[in-house]
């Protein structure tokens, strides 16, 4: 008959068969007539005394079962799921021995739990003593309870931490009329200066005063009320070494740029919103106006030290100093009267008549542009451009950078003369418009090495008036590029195409006392044999350069001469610039035609001399 056990609870019975035995838990169930059932019950009987002492948990664990872990020397329970501490907790008046990680031991002495962390106990609470964290209940008048955590010295409380919406406690709490939700801390009618020490993230109020009644420093901020700054030092406005000042200097109020070499700057907007720059104090003291300055008074500009911001005035003798300097355009629509004895005008004048009072009304004009009707004879001395209409007999004009007259001139006396700076060139304009009396087609213009121009007839060499296409070289001339292919430079002349002589071709380098290190040219029938003689047509590239045409020609190959006589070839001089460069960037080359002529006589030589040995050999 089978044995049926059931658990505490009467749930999940286990059924063991006859004679078999059950290992559904960590100990072994035995059944009726089981052989050998007494060791069974002996293993189990040692395994439940000891708690299963091991280093791993039993196997098939079962809710409640006990288990002691001697790794870390520990006894666990098991929950159902999984094997968890038995904590120990111990009250005595000295600390417990062996202790292991997570031990509870109560002091009976200074009253107080501690903790075993794995090396040493430390204290839960009551911190000191007398002090003590803890939850506690509150009433307030309504008979509401409140969970809140106080914080007590001996027995007093001196702070409230409270999640609730704030409230009377009842009975009263001293120190604490009403509590609020946050950290309550005890009035400073209980305790003497009571104060949160320490930083503070936030806060609702200042002196009882709202936060946001308060101007803001890290952002921008406004008043409601009136700033007042109540020292002489005024406002500074900026970061670093660039400030600006609002401040009281005597009984003045001063704006200051402090920044050195700083401008102080006046900017409007106009009805669209568009920032436009109004006035400019600059650092020097001068002020730049951008738009109109319109004066409804008289405009002063004294002299005298009146404000200390204020320097004395000095003459203008530019664009750029004196009192008063106006960027932009001045009407006036009375006369102008200056009493200084050099006043410029940088730029065009326009005037129906142009009078300067000198000495009997006739002074110097000084101008870099002056458009005018008519510019009279009597003393005027003009510097600069004079552009005007047409005029009538002029006498003298003095020195001129610069001449533009619309229409004809004439110089009835005087002269006319022009120098220009080193910077400047001066322009006649286009050739059509230049024209130099006398001459003629055979003369050149030459200078005498004082400045003065003189005709020079043009010499020829050679007989005849001179036709189109002719060249002549005149003496120290070092460089001339004809239109049809001709260059000379220095003592080389240069023809690309073909050279037509009706008379002989003289060379005057052949005397041999000219000469120096003569040498026969080596082995000159091996170096005929490796040359070839070849025809030929020109290509594309040749043609780009002028020197092709559709004409079969006959010649030789200028590498193959320069791997053998590399004395007679040069660089193509169709393809060479006056400084020796290549004009393409290719080093086209030449051959040295006439050059050949002293290797062909020593190949013919040798041949001769191989044919000698040869008629010798025969004949003996």
């Amino acid at each position: 008959m089978s044995y049926t056990i059931t658990h505490a609870n009467g749930a999940n019975a286990i059924v063991i068969a006859d004679g078999t035995i059950n290992n559904s838990t960590s100990i072994t169930l035995v059944g009726k007539n089981t052989p050998n059932y007494g060791q069974y019950l002996d293993q189990n009987f040692l395994n439940m005394l000891e708690n299963y002492a091991n280093s791993s948990q039993p196997v098939s664990p079962i809710t409640g079962q006990i288990w002691y872990d001697s790794t870390h020397a520990v006894l666990k329970v098991y929950t159902g799921s999984v094997f968890k501490n038995i904590n120990a907790a111990t009250a005595s008046n000295n600390q417990p021995l062996n202790p292991v990680l997570g031990d509870l031991w109560f002091d009976t002495v200074n009253q107080q739990l501690n903790c075993y962390n794995g090396t040493a106990w430390v204290i839960i609470g009551p911190i000191g003593g007398a002090g003590q964290v803890a939850s506690e209940v509150l009433v307030d008048t309504g008979a509401a309870n409140h969970n809140v955590i106080t914080f007590k010295i001996s027995n007093t409380r001196y702070a409230i931490l409270s999640k609730d919406a704030s409230f009377t406690p009842s009975p009263g709490i001293s120190g604490f009329s009403t509590i609020a939700p946050g950290l309550n801390i005890a009035s400073t009618a209980f305790v003497s200066n009571n104060r949160f020490v320490g930083t503070a993230t936030n806060a609702d109020a200042l002196g009882s005063v709202t936060a946001a009644n308060f101007m803001r420093a890290d952002q921008n901020t406004s008043t409601a009320g009136t700033l007042q700054i109540t020292n002489n030092n005024g406002l500074l406005v900026g970061t670093g070494g660039a400030t600006g000042q609002l401040d009281i200097y005597s009984n003045q109020f001063l704006i200051e740029n402090i920044t050195n070499n700083g401008p102080i700057r006046l900017v409007t907007r106009d009805s669209n919103g568009t920032a436009a720059y109004a006035l400019d104090v600059l650092a020097n003291a001068d002020v730049k106006v951008y738009g109109n300055l319109i004066v409804a008074g008289n405009l002063d500009v004294v002299t005298s030290n009146e404000i200390a911001l204020i320097s004395g005035v000095a003459a203008s003798y530019n664009t750029t100093s004196g009192a008063l300097q106006v960027v932009g355009g001045v009407g006036i629509g009375g006369n102008i009267n200056t009493g200084g004895t050099q006043n410029a005008i940088k730029g065009n004048v326009y005037v129906g008549n142009l009078i300067a009072n000198g000495s009997s009304n006739n002074g110097n004009v000084y101008a870099s542009y002056v458009n005018a009707g008519t510019i009279g004879n009597s003393g005027s001395y003009l510097t600069g451009t004079i552009t005007t209409a047409a005029q009538s007999a002029i006498t003298s004009i003095g020195t001129l950078t610069g001449l533009q007259v619309s229409g004809a001139a004439g110089f009835t006396g005087g002269s006319v003369t022009f120098n220009p700076t080193t910077s400047y060139k001066l322009s006649l304009g286009t050739v059509g418009n230049v024209q130099i009396s006398g001459g003629s087609s055979s003369q050149y213009l030459q200078t005498d090495g004082n400045g003065n121009l003189n005709w020079q007839t043009i010499f020829i060499p050679i007989s005849g008036s001179g036709t189109a296409g002719q060249i002549a070289l005149y003496a120290n001339s070092s460089y001339l590029q004809g239109t049809s292919g001709v260059t000379y430079t220095a003592s080389t002349l240069a023809v690309t195409g073909a050279i037509t002589a009706t008379g002989d071709i003289t060379a005057f380098s052949s005397d041999a006392r000219l000469k120096t290190n003569i040498v026969n040219i080596p082995q000159a029938l091996d170096k005929v044999k490796s040359i070839n003689g070849v025809t030929y047509n020109w290509n594309e590239i040749a043609k780009q350069f002028g020197v092709g045409d559709t004409h079969e020609h006959a010649g030789v190959i200028a590498q193959e001469i320069q791997s053998v006589l590399p004395q007679v070839v040069r660089q193509a001089p169709f393809d060479t610039a006056q400084d020796g460069s290549s004009v393409s960037g290719e080093h086209y080359l030449t051959v040295q035609y006439d050059k050949l002529v002293p290797l062909l006589i020593e190949a013919i030589k040798e041949l001769s001399a191989e044919v000698e040995a040869l008629k010798a050999r025969i004949g003996s």
